[in-house]
């Protein structure tokens, strides 16, 4: 940890424990977040015809500056400022914040939103009441809808884009920390945004505090890709700490030290240096050229998770074997239209030309849920969109046609592997494929070209899935084990709400015996077996898969470099008996401390 230098605090220090969001330790200064949601208190204004008029033009220049700020904070992950050696342990945020962010700026340019605020301008009030007026309508019908989590994540987000445009209206500083100064920054915060929380310096920010405790909020998310400690659930932080205190954020542990003894700066500094000796702290430049194999000669190939034409030119510099997720959902939701065939595939072949001879999995559209593409007709019932999130393959075959069409185009004269996700029944991977075998049988009527190869596979997240797998098998090349919607749909979790999902640990015996016998049979039937979900890349949960005998793993970029010096440090046949016993034996509902415990045995991490 780098020595700081602060002064001394005479408030007496304490500590408060909360949730873990994300891990890691982080020292600085309290910055003590203030939203931006003031409530105005202007009046209705009997505005005239020019009046009006001014105040529109005055709305539509905020709008649209507030949109372009939006975009030069998604394209800030993408093009880093820091110093190569900063940027390469964050050089950019993974897919999952990225998806984030790009329905934040879908939402930032929503044409109904937009049409309410002019309309209440045009009605006789200002600009900014305007604002507040139109949210407050927003809150209400969202509210209406009922309690579930993706209606709340809206209001949230509608709060934030109408307190950040009221802040452009005003003349207000958008940016909460100034450039001055170069001391790091802990942010604590009672409700902040996830643009919110991208508008702090991330060369100084090493740290977030929440008073909410959702491993699922957008802003936890954002942090974690951030590569920050979070701490949640820190109800009565804001009556603690005093803007400016020292703050030590122990992420491992979910703990916060506030004005921080030196014996415990000097604890934390200790273990930091211990961890900086280890072999898995190299960057990726050290080990991008490395192989992933375990000290008994067990190869582990190491793919990439993308959604973005530029999250594919990382793929050498991580030291990546080639992508193994691609979703391609994300560009359709950053559009106001469907694109059609040309547009995608446009699309698809610029991503094959980066990708050059590296493999890529192309990840059919799977929306509804949480990912909306606001040019599609909503489902009636949003209790639906769990149960048939699914390929679009069945529901909207056309869209699935229309895909697969501009997939086979741009991957004229080469192989294309094709995912399909959210699969629960066998037939489903038939039907899929005979749409493809038409899109196929079409080029060549049309004596066009298509792909040397097709390899079609499928995601296994639907726990009826794992029962028919032998009926599967004769119609996939491949199989990739989607951890997140699976572990949810096998414990019945709903993510949303962490007093649920807490209880419930993917290092769970069960889960795990699960995992194995998937494992089993797609061996036995010579399936290969990926595993993309966020299982794949964390430290712990890989180490656990490795030992049921997974070989192939999708992550992000970020994770990539210490996953391998895991693998490098480990002896295959030493997890894989581990394993073996532990899951066989163990009447706990985690293994997660006694996998701890064998990994500092064995002097792999200390996690």
């Amino acid at each position: 940890m780098a020595d700081h230098s602060f002064e001394s605090w005479m408030a007496i220090p304490c500590q408060i424990d909360g949730i873990s969001l994300n891990t890691g330790v982080g020292w600085g200064r309290a910055v003590l977040h203030q939203s931006a949601g003031m409530k105005t208190t202007l009046d209705r204004v009997d505005f005239g015809v020019d009046d009006a008029k001014s105040e529109l033009i005055r709305l539509d220049h905020a709008l649209a500056h507030m949109v372009d700020e939006i975009q030069i904070l998604i394209s800030q992950q993408s093009v880093s400022t820091l110093p190569k050696s900063q940027a390469d342990a964050q050089q950019k945020l993974q897919t999952e914040s990225r998806d984030i962010l790009d329905a934040y700026l879908l939402l930032a340019n929503d044409p109904g939103w937009k049409r309410q605020l002019r309309e209440k301008v045009q009605a006789g009030v200002s600009a900014v009441e305007a604002v507040d007026q139109t949210f407050q309508f927003i809150q209400k019908k969202l509210k209406e809808k009922g309690e579930h989590s993706i209606w709340q994540a809206r209001v949230s987000d509608f709060q934030d884009l109408s307190s950040r445009l009221k802040r452009y209206l005003t003349d207000s500083d958008v940016r909460p920390v100034r450039k001055r100064g170069d001391s790091p920054i802990i942010v604590i915060a009672d409700r902040i945004g996830p643009a919110e929380l991208l508008d702090y310096d991330r060369t100084r920010l090493v740290g977030l505090v929440l008073v909410e405790h959702s491993q699922t909020s957008h802003v936890a998310i954002v942090a974690r890709s951030l590569k920050i400690p979070v701490v949640g659930g820190m109800q009565g932080i804001l009556r603690e700490v005093n803007p400016g205190d020292s703050i030590l954020v122990d992420g491992n542990e979910g703990r916060v030290y506030i004005r921080p003894l030196k014996e415990i700066i000097r604890h934390f500094d200790t273990k930091s240096s211990v961890k900086k000796t280890r072999p898995l702290g190299l960057s990726r430049e050290v080990t991008a050229p490395l192989s992933a194999q375990t000290l008994d000669g067990v190869p582990v190939s190491l793919l990439l998770n993308a959604g973005l034409v530029e999250d594919v030119d990382h793929i050498e510099a991580a030291g990546a074997e080639g992508v193994g997720l691609y979703r391609t959902e994300i560009p359709f939701m950053m559009r106001s239209k469907l694109p059609n065939v040309a547009e995608q595939t446009k699309l698809y072949r610029e991503i094959l030309k980066r990708t050059g001879n590296y493999p890529i999995v192309f990840r059919t559209l799977d929306v509804s849920g949480d990912k909306v593409l606001p040019y599609l007709a909503r489902l009636k019932s949003e209790s639906l969109t769990v149960a048939r999130r699914t390929t679009q393959t069945l529901d909207r075959p056309i869209l699935l046609r229309y895909q697969l069409r501009a997939l086979i185009r741009a991957s004229a004269d080469c192989e294309l592997s094709i995912m399909l996700p959210m699969i629960a029944e066998a037939n489903e991977i038939q039907a899929a494929r005979s749409l493809l075998d038409e899109e196929i049988k079409r080029e060549r009527v049309r004596g066009k070209p298509v792909p040397t190869k097709i390899r079609l596979g499928a995601m296994i997240e639907v726990p009826s899935l794992v029962f028919q797998l032998p009926r599967v098998f004769p119609h996939v090349d491949f199989l990739s084990l989607g951890s997140n919607d699976l572990f949810r749909f096998f414990y019945a979790i709903d993510r949303e709400y962490p007093e649920l999902s807490d209880q419930y640990d993917v290092l769970s015996p069960t889960f795990l015996n699960l995992l194995k016998s998937i494992q089993n049979q797609c061996q036995l039937a010579q399936i290969p077996l990926s595993v993309c979900g966020e299982m794949a890349g964390r430290p712990l949960e890989a180490l656990a898969l490795i030992g049921l005998g997974y070989r192939t793993l999708s992550m992000s970029a970020s994770a990539l470099p210490v996953l391998k010096g895991i693998i490098r440090n480990l002896t295959y046949q030493e997890i894989s008996d581990y394993m073996s016993a532990t899951c066989a034996s163990s009447s706990q509902s985690s293994i997660r401390q006694s996998l701890r415990y064998f990994a500092k045995d064995h002097g792999i991490h200390s996690f």
